[in-house]
């Protein structure tokens, strides 16, 4: 394991480091780094449950990353974007006693309204 940093293990802060190095909005900033937390607090038991950050892609559709694992996919719609996490995570869990028995998603989207 990595030193501790703030409560975080390296290797989970340098993925929080990822998901906010392109993002310069402080608002989506404070939040990965509670989802990272959160995170922490869940992959002591992966078992139990698996976390996936939703976002839209300005290409288009829906990208999904988990936390915690190397697990990403996409798809054009919600509904689809569901079977693909389902799938990708049976996939990176192939034994079933392994396989979180939850999966949540946690869907972000950035709205701009005139003021």
């Amino acid at each position: 394991m990595g030193d501790c940093c703030c409560g975080l293990l390296l290797s989970e802060l340098e993925q929080v480091l990822i998901l906010i190095s392109n993002d310069f909005d402080f608002t989506r900033i404070k939040m990965k780094l509670e989802l990272a937390t959160l995170t922490k607090k869940s992959v002591k038991n992966t078992t139990t449950e698996i976390i996936f950050l939703i976002e839209e892609d300005p290409e288009g559709g829906y990208t999904a990353r988990a936390l915690g694992e190397s697990i990403f996919t996409q798809a054009n719609d919600l509904a689809t974007l569901k079977e693909m996490v389902r799938d990708a995570v049976h996939c990176h869990f192939p034994e079933k006693a392994s396989c979180p028995k939850v999966i949540r998603l946690h869907i972000v989207r950035d709205e701009v309204i005139a003021s």
